[in-house]
């Protein structure tokens, strides 16, 4: 009975105490009391790794012409942008709304959606995602849309329930293959082409004016596919962009291998990129924590090639359970504490930042209490919509935290907060 009133707080913003924290939400009480087991909700990060990211969102309160860019990968826990989105409206309401940021065809691709953007097409198109691999290789989103027609559309909009403007945006960029097919925008408002946010996958452009959707047009060049891969939104005030990049049941191995995605990580500049995965490779048959590790260790490289100045915060899976064919009964699987541990363990090693879901959720045991309290799904592995907001919640509760406390900081609030 105690979680029915979560939805009507879920959405109310953490307030800060005059110590600098956020701790002091209902729901986070709340968490507290009825999972007396969750260890304190906090980042390890014994090396202050972060500071620089830090450093970035405390100059955002006067610098007025700043972008804070980060992003969050993983599978179909942030696929959903249940709990990213949450997490994202938290960074915004206290460092400013700089846009949407990457939004993903995954409509177009037979796969879920986000409920905040639409993206419809009147076009068949081929989709890959980086679970599948085939023929085209996948990009930003770990998926590339492709299309053998002549002339391919897409029509893109943004969406918010409560605010119908809170996604619009006056500069975007589009991800798509340039060098073999021509893009052109099929909008009555004049809109602009901006060299300089020209690569080999992006094309930037600009209005002067808000809109809330745009008509993207491809011509094939001679037998090349179209290739599409998303699209970064923006809204030209000074904030954070909070990219969510998650596909159903990925690995760290599948973004490793998918070099357009490596490519094209670099265009959105993230200053902090959060990882999210393990459950999927726990899940395998055979799993073995020494593969999982190389797997985390040629990721992370890989990313850092592609993007020197950013910094990593890993996060540990929750528990999960499984049914066991052999007594028919549900038992945490045994295998996302060895992920857990490989996680931690390459976090203390190379000296990055982690945030210990795991534990913080209440560790061994903790599913059922989760299932009791309806914040669980049957499967034992996803989590309710309640779930993943205050997971988001709490996850933007433990980076303000970090973020207050650091060595660098002055520790006092500013009056907007």
């Amino acid at each position: 009975m105690l979680f029915t009133i979560l939805p009507l707080i879920m959405l109310t913003p953490l307030k800060a105490n005059n110590a600098g924290y956020v701790t002091d939400s209902i729901v986070v009480r709340m968490f507290q009391y009825v999972f007396p087991k969750a260890t304190e909700n906090v980042l390890v990060d014994s090396a202050c790794t972060l500071t620089s990211f830090f450093n970035q969102l405390k100059a955002l309160k006067n610098d007025h012409s700043s972008v804070v860019s980060i992003c969050h990968v993983g599978d179909s826990h942030i696929q959903a942008d249940i709990q990213t989105g949450i997490t994202r409206r938290m960074f915004q309401d206290f460092f400013g709304n700089a846009g949407r940021g990457l939004i993903v065809p995954l409509k177009l691709a037979k796969t879920n959606e986000p409920k905040n953007y639409r993206i419809t097409s009147t076009q068949k198109w081929e989709a890959f995602r980086c679970i599948k691999p085939g023929d085209y290789p996948v990009g930003i989103g770990g998926m590339v849309l492709v299309s053998h027609d002549s002339i391919s559309s897409v029509k893109i909009e943004t969406l918010d329930l409560y605010n119908p403007n809170k996604w619009n945006f006056n500069d975007f960029t589009v991800f798509y293959d340039t060098s073999l097919v021509s893009l052109r925008i099929t909008d009555s408002i004049p809109i602009s082409y901006d060299p300089n946010g020209e690569t080999a996958f992006t094309r930037q452009f600009k209005t002067d004016t808000l809109i809330n959707n745009v008509n993207l047009t491809w011509e094939k060049e001679g037998n090349n596919p179209i290739r599409f891969y998303g699209i970064n939104l923006r809204n030209g005030q000074s904030g954070v962009l909070y990219h969510a990049i998650g596909i159903n049941g990925a690995h760290y191995e599948e973004y490793a291998v998918s070099p357009e995605f490596m490519q094209q990580i670099s265009a959105l500049t993230p200053s902090l990129i959060i990882i999210s995965m393990g459950i999927n490779e726990a899940y395998d048959k055979g799993f073995n924590p020494d593969i999982f590790y190389n797997s985390i260790d040629k990721t992370i490289k890989q990313i850092r090639n592609q993007c020197p100045d950013a910094v990593f915060l890993l996060t540990t899976p929750a528990e999960t359970w499984y049914m066991f064919r052999s007594s028919k009964q549900r038992k945490p699987h045994p295998n996302i504490i060895k992920a857990r541990n490989t996680i931690i363990k390459y976090a203390k090693k190379h000296q990055l930042a982690y945030w210990d879901l795991f534990s913080i959720t209440g560790g061994k045991g903790s599913a059922f209490t989760w299932k009791k309290h309806k914040l669980l799904q049957k499967d034992g592995v996803h989590f309710t919509q309640d779930g993943y907001e205050l997971i988001g919640e709490l996850f933007f509760e433990a980076i303000y935290n970090s973020y207050k406390t650091n060595p660098e900081n002055n520790h006092e609030l500013n009056s907007d907060n």
